[in-house]
């Protein structure tokens, strides 16, 4: 029993990560892209723009796939780096380095 806790709890928790990190990716997409639609209004005041729209399904869809990806054990030393780079990030207090697409996307 105790051996089958010691898989089970940490194989939950990566996934978790992986779909707490999907949805971050998702949110960061999402961002840049009404950012872009804004600076676009602002240049043509027309704004014939599709404004982007935040879906929850896809938050949810991508939060899947961070789960997906995270558990599949083919790619856990490219998440092990990942999560080192952004444990250092968050250490030395990098904020900027926060904003990147490096920084927030699942893979």
């Amino acid at each position: 029993m105790k051996k089958r806790l010691a898989f089970i709890i940490p194989y939950t928790s990566l996934g978790v990560v992986g779909f707490f990190r999907g949805i971050n990716e998702y949110k960061y997409n999402y961002k840049n892209a009404f950012d872009s639609y804004e600076n676009d209004c602002k240049k043509y005041p027309d704004c014939k723009f599709n404004k982007p729209i935040f879906l929850y399904l896809n938050s949810f869809f991508n939060g899947t796939y961070g789960t997906l990806m995270y558990l599949n054990p083919f790619f856990i030393p490219v998440f092990i780096y990942k999560e080192f780079y952004r444990l250092e990030v968050n250490v030395r207090g990098l904020d900027e380095e926060k904003k990147t697409r490096k920084y927030n996307e699942v893979f």
